[in-house]
């Protein structure tokens, strides 16, 4: 008769510490990873001391300032290190290079609807072969490549610190070496659901794309509301998914998005609208809202680029909510943000800037805990020996399935100032009349 044995990640992380203490048990466990990445800091002479350790970043070019954020806290740690001490050194991808050879301009064919996956195969590829690599940062989720990426990262022994996923299936992964450094939406659908009872809403209209983890989103918002017994009632209605049209949202995309909310603000008395969306529809069917002279007040989901967001919808977006996981108002993050307009010469940071910053500051940490680069050594520190650590983004704890058990969001509202500026402020300063 064969037993088979299941080992969740908190079992095989304990037998892996047991493992550890034991001579000569790292060369022969299950665990080596495929790569043996990294070194431990106590056992190197000093003339064998690398002079770099090399980690890659996987971001969004163009959609926030996560990778700029990284190479701030790069130059910052690197200026610390004595002379003997090794360096950091990034490589960084930009996943838009990739999302067209992926399939992403081809969606609506049935055979690229792995698009996420192919793309993710491609990004981990670029660290997979390359033996210095010992950690990847970021993914800026906009192609959910995280997910598939983690598993890629896995089998190859890179520490993955998945900077912006909030897809709530990386805490089912059971995988080691990977830590979700946001909450998962599950957890933003409660505080969303505290939020729209606080404001006593009563008849909501949710607008979700045709997508995964939009369609989770709205089903998790459901699900807290109900338990907390409010008599909200939420109306959903799903719009079109861009990627499956090329990319493309046309003007009858938004008009007749606008002619149905028209209508069930009507016929439903609907009192507030939540967009569940990328950003690009989000600031389109908002635009349109207004100029249709619809004037119930938005929410819509957190955005890696504020700028980016008050961009595309100008004026008309006056009012809308939207949650952020960054508190700008704590001590931590103003004193990041003078270091970035320096180091930008003038740039502002954004929530993604915040979390490149301290995805590096969190990594290094671990490592100087750990005495050690190799990734397993790095993930048990993470894991269970390191304290929360905080930084301009928030805090970092973690829990056995790598979720970060430290985030909240703060809910901001768009304002246009008495100088004509358009920003975000929480809401109790939007209220004061920004």
């Amino acid at each position: 008769m064969e037993l088979v044995f299941k080992l969740g990640r908190s079992s095989l992380l304990l037998i892996l510490v047991f493992c550890l203490t034991l001579t000569g048990c790292e060369e022969s466990t299950n665990f080596r990873a495929p790569a043996d990445r990294g070194v431990k800091f106590e056992e190197l002479n000093q003339s064998e001391i690398p002079r770099e350790l090399v980690v890659g970043v996987v971001w969004s070019v163009g959609d926030g300032k996560f990778v700029e954020g990284a190479r701030l806290a790069v130059e910052e740690i690197n200026a610390k290190k004595e002379g003997e001490e090794f360096r950091y050194r990034l490589v960084v991808v930009d996943e838009n290079e990739y999302s067209t050879l992926a399939g992403f301009d081809r969606l609506s064919e049935g055979k690229y609807r792995n698009a996420s996956q192919r793309l993710a195969q491609r990004l981990a590829k670029e660290f997979s072969l390359d033996p210095d690599i010992v950690a990847v940062i970021g993914h800026s989720d906009k192609y959910n490549t995280a997910l598939p990426a983690a598993l890629s990262y896995q089998d190859n022994g890179i520490l993955f610190l998945s900077s912006a996923s909030t897809d709530p299936q990386m805490g089912h992964l059971d995988s080691p070496l990977t830590f979700q450094l946001s909450s998962p939406d599950s957890w933003l659908a409660e505080q969303m659901a505290d939020y729209i009872i606080s404001r006593n809403f009563q008849n909501m209209l949710v607008l979700f794309s045709r997508d995964r983890k939009s369609a989770n989103f709205v089903e998790f918002l459901q699900k807290s509301i109900q338990r907390s017994s409010a008599s909200v009632v939420i109306h959903q209605q799903s719009v079109p998914y861009r990627y499956l049209r090329g990319g493309d949202w046309s003007d009858f995309d938004t008009t007749s998005i606008i002619a149905s909310l028209t209508k069930a603000a009507n016929d439903k008395k609907i009192d507030s609208v939540l967009i569940v969306s990328d950003m690009a529809i989000t600031a389109s069917i908002i635009k349109g809202s207004k100029d249709f002279g619809f004037k119930l007040p938005f929410i819509v989901m957190p955005a890696t680029s504020n700028e980016r967001f008050i961009s595309d919808v100008g004026e008309p977006g006056v009012g809308t909510v939207m949650p952020t996981s960054v508190d700008q108002s704590t001590p931590h993050f103003k004193q990041f943000s003078k270091r970035f307009v320096k180091y930008t010469k003038g740039a502002s940071p954004d929530a993604s800037a915040a979390l490149g910053y301290d995805s590096i500051y969190l990594l290094n940490e671990a490592m100087e805990k750990a005495n050690s680069s190799k990734p397993l050594h790095v993930s048990l520190t993470l894991q269970y020996t390191m304290p929360p650590w905080t930084g301009a983004s928030g805090t970092f704890g973690f829990l056995e399935n790598g979720a970060n058990n430290h985030r909240k969001y703060f809910f901001t509202r768009l304002v246009k100032t008495d100088s004509g500026e358009l920003q975000f402020r929480p809401e109790d300063k939007a209220k004061e009349g920004g």
